[in-house]
């Protein structure tokens, strides 16, 4: 179980929306082991849930400070994610260098799935999923093909 919320992207500023998050949710959850979820990218907006996939009692931690997340995120809801179980690729690297890992990340395209961690010694850790399919030009003999074949 995780917490959800939808943050705005028209100009950049989910960066430091999103950071604000992280830092309010590492105080109230301190000794849950957080990771965070990117997906659900619209034109304008992306969704970012906080939660953990390894720690076993980050449900009933949740459920217990719910209010108190709500308090100052009124439209968190918390909910289950569904996300696959393989391709994920795994990028590490000191958090103040985030920025440049995502923009070498980004030049192979946009990502279904983005799981950030944050460590104590000021490292991170990002694993990305892409979706399998790739794009190709269809040619003319691509048609002949198909026709004839």
């Amino acid at each position: 179980m995780v917490f959800s919320l939808v943050f705005d992207c028209a100009h950049g500023e989910q960066y430091e929306s999103i950071g604000n998050f992280w830092d309010f949710m590492r105080k109230t959850f301190t000794t849950c082991k957080l990771e965070g979820l990117g997906f659900n990218w619209k034109d304008d907006t992306l969704e970012y849930v906080i939660g953990s996939s390894k720690d076993l009692q980050i449900e009933t931690v949740l459920k217990e400070k719910i209010f108190y997340v709500t308090k100052q995120y009124p439209k968190a809801l918390i909910k289950s994610i569904d996300i696959p179980n393989n391709n994920w690729k795994k990028y590490s690297d000191r958090t103040e260098r985030l920025g440049k890992l995502y923009a070498d990340i980004y030049k192979d395209g946009v990502l279904d799935y983005e799981i950030e961690t944050f460590f104590d010694d000021g490292t991170c850790s990002v694993e990305i999923h892409r979706s399998n399919y790739s794009i190709r030009k269809v040619t003319i003999n691509d048609y002949d093909e198909l026709i004839i074949g």
